[in-house]
């Protein structure tokens, strides 16, 4: 139980910062990259790959 309610907190703290949570590990979190973009229904992410 004390498991479950430490990753809801990070996931609300989390959420909170605009991070969004990998849709298959409750433990990856992205800002700002293409996953942000696609979960977060951005048109662009925020910084990509180096060409």
């Amino acid at each position: 139980m004390e498991f479950h309610s430490d990753r809801q907190l990070l996931n609300e703290v989390m959420n909170h910062s605009n991070f969004v949570r990998h849709p298959n590990e409750w433990w990856y979190f992205s800002y700002g990259d293409q996953l942000w973009a696609w979960i977060s229904h951005e048109k662009l992410a925020i910084y990509g790959g180096i060409i």
